[in-house]
């Protein structure tokens, strides 16, 4: 809910249509959204219809809980809410553990999902972009930031002209 709040404080026009497993933060988003906003319980790949294309579409911190049918169904249904040709955008960010490093923030989160007796399913690059590009995304830009496992991922819907230029190379 947080950076959906954000983005309706920043863009006056924006709508946002979310997903969140649990309850009370989808009550506690859904009145910080208000009329700008829907959430709905739920969890990936059970991505909410929407009523006309998305121009972007955020994936923070939740693909280390997706089996990889899980993510790919993810991407897929969000491919299909985004506007086409190269209009619609996805934005991900994901934990991509840095080796002998085990830092806090990720101490904590595999805390909470042994709790749950869940277990984290990491990625690497390579694979998150790979998954990406199969669901029909422009090649994503990776930007890691320093000194954390974060990694944002930002492509867009594939355009006629970028598909062409693929089949090129």
């Amino acid at each position: 809910g947080v950076p959906a709040a954000w983005l309706l404080e920043t863009l006056p026009d924006a709508r946002v249509y979310a997903l969140e497993p649990d309850g009370e933060r989808a009550r506690v988003a859904a009145l910080a959204f208000g009329e700008r906003g829907e959430v709905r319980v739920g969890r990936a790949p059970e991505i909410p219809v929407v009523p006309e294309p998305a121009e972007a579409a955020l994936m923070i911190d939740i693909i280390h809980l997706l089996s990889d049918d899980e993510f790919r169904e993810s991407l897929a249904r969000l491919k299909g809410a985004l506007a086409p040709k190269g209009r619609g955008r996805l934005i991900l960010r994901a934990t991509i553990p840095a080796g002998k490093r085990f830092p806090w923030k990720r101490r904590i989160e595999e805390l909470r999902l042994r709790l749950a007796r869940r277990s984290p399913l990491y990625r690497t690059e390579e694979m998150i972009i790979g998954l990406m590009e199969a669901a029909g995304f422009a090649a994503p830009g990776v930007d890691r930031i320093a000194g954390t496992e974060e990694v944002w991922f930002a492509a867009e819907t594939k355009s006629p002209t970028s598909a062409r230029r693929r089949r090129r190379s």
